[in-house]
């Protein structure tokens, strides 16, 4: 928690802008990314002649990456609403995949009880996978 406040602390004393990027902390982007790339944000950075005071600084242009549109996960490949029982079906897929595999878990998160949930995963055919990945 120290190390966080130090950063934090650092980089709103060091920065020039009237926010915090992740350029403002290099010593988290060297760990995460690699000296070099922290070492080459830093030198990209615009260096001020003089200090300047936070409530006069101008923004950074901030640069927003375009990121394709995430597919809704209600609606299938053609973009039709999907049916209730795929929806279901990667519901329960992803309850199995974020507990673990402890299926009383994945019952309690999706509020049906162990029995209803077995019933599920033979209607699914997911049974089978989870026995030969259990093997």
């Amino acid at each position: 928690m120290r190390q966080l406040e130090n950063a934090v602390y650092r980089a709103i004393v060091l920065s020039d802008g009237a926010f915090l990027e992740t350029v403002d902390f290099p010593q988290i982007v060297a760990c995460a990314s690699g000296r070099e790339t922290a070492l080459s944000d830093i030198e990209t950075v615009p260096v001020p002649a003089a200090p300047i005071h936070i409530d006069t600084a101008t923004a950074r242009q901030r640069a927003f990456e375009e990121l394709p549109p995430a597919q809704d996960r209600f609606l299938d490949a053609s973009g039709e609403i999907a049916a209730l029982a795929q929806i279901e079906r990667a519901a329960i897929v992803f309850a199995i995949e974020h507990h673990g595999g402890r299926m009383s878990r994945v019952a309690r998160a999706l509020k049906i009880g162990r029995s209803t949930l077995y019933r599920k995963l033979h209607e699914y055919g997911l049974a089978e996978e989870l026995i030969n990945d259990a093997a």
